[in-house]
């Protein structure tokens, strides 16, 4: 990838060198129209004109210079605000990859042990009969709704939402009314019925991988 703040600081060193080399033998070298007006010998008008000219080629190429500079350093600003804004959405793509969760259903409520929380969206609701009525979490629970709640994954986490008020659902012991941020370890309860949350890291969840495998069991 290339450097373009790098490109930049060269360029602008360039410019700040050339403008030394250039202004610097000019101020310290005398006037030569104000050297032309003291001078004892009388000078035709072409001479007074050339070195009035002189004068005015030195400021005009002084103002370009500074000019460049100044180009340059805004440049210099717009390309290093780039390349952060890019390291920004960058870093957010990675942290925002998703690494699968475990949901351990501590009761086997469910009729296994462990659910694997490989997607963005997770359902938990009722189950129907023998089949999963839609949803990735049947729970044979008579009083839930057919999408009772979702394990939602978003900005590096997963978050519990409550789609029916009507059942008890809490995280740690406390009510979720609308929804919940979720970390390794927390105990969540639907109706009643406890799991645990668990996150790559954490002790409990290689212990639950390494009993269960690496599918749901």
């Amino acid at each position: 990838m290339i450097n373009y703040i790098r490109i930049w600081r060269l360029f602008l060193l360039t410019l700040l060198l050339t403008s030394w080399i250039i202004k610097g033998p000019a101020l310290a070298a005398p006037d030569p129209l104000a050297a032309a007006i003291d001078s004892p010998v009388r000078l035709t008008a072409e001479q007074v004109y050339v070195a009035a000219a002189r004068v005015i080629r030195q400021e005009r190429m002084f103002r370009l210079l500074i000019g460049l500079i100044a180009i340059g350093v805004v440049l210099s600003v717009i390309m290093w605000r780039r390349n952060r804004a890019g390291f920004k959405r960058e870093l957010a793509k990675s942290q925002d990859v998703l690494r699968p969760a475990l949901l351990y259903d501590v009761q086997k409520v469910s009729g296994q042990s462990v659910f694997t929380l490989s997607k963005p969206l997770v359902s938990i609701g009722q189950a129907v009969e023998e089949g999963r009525n839609g949803v990735d979490i049947p729970l044979p629970i008579t009083n839930l709704a057919a999408v009772q709640a979702v394990l939602e994954y978003r900005t590096g986490a997963f978050y519990l939402v409550n789609y029916n008020e009507g059942v008890a659902l809490t995280v740690n012991g406390l009510p979720v009314l609308d929804e919940a941020r979720l970390k390794s370890g927390d105990q969540i309860c639907i109706a009643s019925r406890p799991f645990r949350f668990l996150v790559p890291g954490d002790k409990e969840y290689t212990d639950q991988r390494r009993q269960c495998g690496l599918g749901d069991c």
